[in-house]
């Protein structure tokens, strides 16, 4: 299966990026969706516990930060 991340803001010129942690820090994800407001990411055991989170950036170059989540793989 698949997990589903999505962010939603609003503003002209927005532009994303995704992280990952999987507990030695945040790193850019290089998925192919992640520029996006929406992440898939295939839910396989070994990333279970990862954190999931999103960059937003403005075209005015203010940016925030979304919560974490955390993928749970059972």
């Amino acid at each position: 299966g698949s997990a589903v991340f999505t962010v939603k803001a609003t503003g002209t010129g927005l532009t994303y990026q995704w992280q990952y942690n999987m507990g030695s820090g945040w790193k850019n994800s290089t998925q192919s969706d992640a520029k996006t407001a929406t992440l898939n990411v295939e839910a396989l055991s070994y990333r279970s516990g990862y954190q999931y989170r999103c960059i937003v950036k403005s075209a005015n170059g203010t940016s925030d930060t979304s919560a974490a989540a955390t993928l749970t793989v059972s």
